[in-house]
């Protein structure tokens, strides 16, 4: 008991998250049987490896005490206590001339500089150097305190893919802002490749109405670029009677559609919450090519606690949260969403198109906003309505346009701008763009008696579990309810009376 005791107090704490990992194993193993339950519990024996902490012997104590220290890792929090600048970092290599660890936090104390107001942000990726003055290791952390140190950001050296990459970057954010006005740029950069501008009255416009979210290449733009990508390979299929014909059509354009996802997400240097949705896209999408079925519940457990191993402090990220909230919130309103689409009236259609995503966003809404009180401290009511309105029209006609200009930029890289269809694609765009800001600015004008921020409750970590496990309880619920509803109107329905009559009859 005492080695298992001592085993467990050399983990971090973050070891205890992989345990929703064994949960979702069980309740998927009715229908996988053993393989998902030795998939989660290998990847949770490799994670538990990952996240011992180091042992550090005499001698490389007296040597980080003597030698220069280097210390790198990305910011988390910064704070200011007694003449010291207190840092907590995530993701931490702690090297001196002979060694090297690696841990998953540690909390670093440098002195203040008198008249220098570092700007220590969050994510920042800093590396310090310098003499140590003292360590401890306090609450499973290694605590850092310097004498004097030095900081800078810390420099990754770059391959040439890399060189490449961002060099296509830069020539296609230049065509961009050759034809863009400030205000179509502001929104054009963000949706397509991620950079932003220098316009603060944008970024303070989509702040400030609780939409900043949609300048965020997340997982609702990660989903609406697959579906356009699908769209996109079966309509250039559909002019070949016998592709139509061939077994592998929709699983092929399944493929296609991943592949191009793949290598958008690498053009943009696979930010972290766009990794996070193609790879949950992936994992739901790929087992179906090969014929088999697999749960988005599946898909969401394997993705959540894939990435909680491989990197656990993500569990401090506000985007991971917001990520996964969001998609349990689309599976917890799946029961009553909308699922006729067979009608042949288009204004039928896209009634039944728009209330499904009323539905699904304001799902969306009822899972993510704990997270964004207690992020914010404070809950700006418009944020709902303007949701309901704005992701329809984002889906719809704004990420498509930007995303097809960007292409037709990308195809005339090598010829001299002023191009015909270049100039035109960007001018609708530009109109686009235009019309959607000014969309919001005026709803948010219309709304002003709306704007009211409700403060943060403090419901602390009791409160919040309380609350999903109330929407939990509900969802099964509405399940049943569905359930028994469709059972009863099938019963009722001529033909399987007819049936059930002939079979008794028999």
């Amino acid at each position: 008991m005492s080695e298992l005791g001592s085993a467990l107090s050399s983990l971090h704490p973050l070891w205890a998250l992989p345990l929703p990992c064994i949960l979702a194993g069980l309740l998927l193993h009715y229908r996988y049987r053993l393989l998902a339950l030795a998939l989660l519990l290998g990847v949770l024996y490799a994670g538990a490896a990952i996240l011992r902490f180091p042992e550090f012997s005499p001698s490389d104590l007296g040597q980080m005490q003597q030698e220069v220290l280097w210390v790198r890792g990305t910011l988390q929090a910064a704070s200011q206590e007694d003449g010291f600048h207190r840092l907590h970092l995530l993701e931490v290599e702690v090297a001196h001339p002979e060694k090297s660890w690696t841990l998953p936090e540690a909390v670093v104390w440098i002195p203040e500089r008198p008249n220098v107001r570092p700007n220590f942000y969050r994510t920042r990726r800093l590396q310090l150097d310098g003499r140590l003055h003292s360590w401890s290791r306090e609450a499973y952390r290694l605590h850092l305190r310097y004498q004097k140190a030095y900081f800078r950001d810390a420099d990754e050296p770059l391959s040439a893919f890399t060189r490449l990459r961002l060099s296509r970057l830069a020539q296609l954010r230049a065509r961009a802002a050759y034809y863009l006005n400030d205000t179509a740029l502001a929104v054009f950069l963000p949706l397509t490749i991620a950079q932003h501008t220098g316009d603060r009255e944008i970024r303070t416009l989509f702040r400030d109405t609780g939409m900043a979210h949609l300048l965020a290449i997340s997982g609702l733009h990660m989903g609406l670029i697959l579906g356009l990508l699908l769209l996109g390979v079966r309509f250039l299929g559909r002019f070949s009677v016998r592709m139509l014909e061939h077994p592998w059509y929709r699983p092929g354009t399944r493929l296609l559609a991943l592949f191009g996802l793949w290598g958008y997400l690498t053009l943009l240097g696979f930010p972290v919450p766009a990794l996070r949705a193609v790879t949950m896209l992936t994992i739901w999408i790929l087992p179906g090519v090969l014929g088999l079925r697999t749960p988005l519940s599946y898909a969401l457990s394997m993705t959540a606690c894939g990435f909680l191993l491989v990197r656990p402090v993500e569990v401090y990220s506000l985007s991971f949260q917001l990520s996964f909230l969001a998609v349990a919130g689309i599976l917890w309103g799946l029961p009553l969403q909308p699922r006729s689409w067979q009608s042949e009236s288009w204004l039928k259609r896209g009634g039944q198109y728009v209330g499904a995503s009323l539905w699904v966003t304001a799902n969306v809404l009822l899972f993510t906003w704990p997270p964004m009180v207690a992020a914010f401290g404070r809950l700006a009511l418009e944020t709902f309505w303007l949701n309901l309105i704005l992701i329809p029209l984002l889906g719809v006609i704004v990420l498509p346009a930007s995303l097809l200009t960007l292409l037709v930029a990308a195809l005339h890289l090598r010829e001299p701008p002023e191009g015909l269809w270049e100039r035109g694609a960007f001018w609708v765009t530009e109109q686009v763009l235009v019309s959607w800001v000014d969309l919001l600015k005026q709803l948010h004008e219309w709304g002003g008696a709306l704007h009211w921020e409700v403060a943060a409750p403090r419901a602390g970590s009791g409160g919040w579990l309380l609350y999903y496990a109330s929407l939990f309880v509900l969802g099964m619920g509405l399940r049943v309810v569905r359930r028994a509803y469709i059972t009863r109107r099938r019963s009722r329905s001529p033909g399987v009376k007819t049936h059930l009559l002939a079979a008794k009859r028999a």
